[in-house]
């Protein structure tokens, strides 16, 4: 695997090279500065295979290089490890919208860096795989016409929104979160109401179009506050974001909904979105962090449900008591 490390501290480079070499990764670039990193991207003759970046750095800071990184063609899907001594959750929020794949905090464990790294390997196989498979997929696409296929219940990524993350790297971050962050966290679902029969009457263009116009309303109402925001899958989102009191949300499902009301790229007349109840975890909690992102989409589907209108047709005794009313 083709490795490309960043750090300005000359004594952690040497750690990462002798780390690294004794895991068996000897094809590695090892740069002290962002400018010298995308040099070293520009000029490489293929693309590197992993990245780790600090983030505290002259000039570029490693989260904004995430950034610039991520927006070239070879590097939208390549793993990028941050390895830093910024533990702040403002640090780490940034650097997971940024596009980051995972985070390891300074000192760190030599063991568990070769893990992450090995990871971060076995992902790029599966990528690889993917891409292949791909390939194949896509001349068949492009003779019914169709630039992009998923199911209903695929998890797929909203690239054009600012704030938006593939849900396994949201997953990835609240693993990553200590116990105190973890407790400093708010999850709040939201739901496309009847999506199914959205996605039955709809191209998959046109429904993808509609995921980027809702999660480009949820954003927008969010963007007061640090948050990271993934689709599910099913017409549903995730957003993560710092602890929020319950009345500073009585209005933000109305907020979206008019936000959607608002867009015309697609036919909104139809779309209504749920809202599900802020999700937080005690304290003093030991279930697994992933549980939240459960809790808040059950919660949403159950006010999605409670929202349907009831039925207008009269009952049984309603039919009786007609039949006995005088005309």
């Amino acid at each position: 695997m083709k490795i490309l490390a960043v750090d300005d501290d000359k004594y952690v480079l040497e750690l990462l090279d002798a780390i690294l070499k004794t895991d068996g990764f000897v094809e590695h670039t090892l740069v002290n500065s962002a400018t010298a990193a995308l040099r070293e991207i520009s000029n490489a003759t293929s693309p590197f295979d992993c990245i780790l970046l600090d983030i505290q750095m002259p000039e570029m800071d490693g989260i904004e290089l995430c950034g610039v990184i991520r927006a070239l063609p070879h590097y939208k899907t390549c793993p990028i490890l941050m390895i830093t001594a910024m533990t702040d959750r403002s640090y780490i929020d940034r650097a997971f919208a940024a596009g980051a794949t995972d985070y390891i905090s300074k000192p760190f464990d030599p063991l568990e860096l070769g893990t992450r790294i090995r990871l971060a390997e076995k992902l790029v196989k599966e990528q690889r795989i993917a891409t292949g498979s791909a390939r194949e997929l896509q001349s068949l696409r492009n003779k019914v016409g169709e630039a992009f296929s998923f199911s209903i219940d695929d998890a797929v990524t909203i690239d054009e929104v600012p704030g938006a993350i593939d849900k396994l790297v949201l997953e990835n971050y609240l693993l990553q979160l200590s116990r105190g962050k973890i407790f400093q966290s708010t999850v709040i679902a939201f739901a496309i109401r009847d999506f199914e029969k959205l996605w039955s009457s709809s191209s998959l263009s046109d429904t993808y179009m509609t995921l980027v116009d809702v999660a480009d309303a949820i954003a927008l109402n969010m963007k007061s506050r640090s948050y990271l925001l993934s689709y599910c899958g099913r017409g549903r989102f995730v957003c993560v974001t710092q602890r929020i009191i319950s009345s500073a949300l009585d209005d933000l499902a109305q907020r979206i909904q008019a936000s959607v009301d608002e867009f015309e790229a697609a036919d909104h007349d139809k779309i209504q979105v749920i809202m599900g109840e802020p999700v937080t975890m005690s304290l003093l909690a030991s279930r697994n962090p992933l549980q939240l992102i459960d809790d808040a989409i059950a919660s949403a589907d159950q006010n999605g449900r409670a929202a349907q209108p009831t039925s207008t047709k009269p009952s049984i005794w309603d039919r009786i008591n007609g039949l006995f009313t005088l005309r």
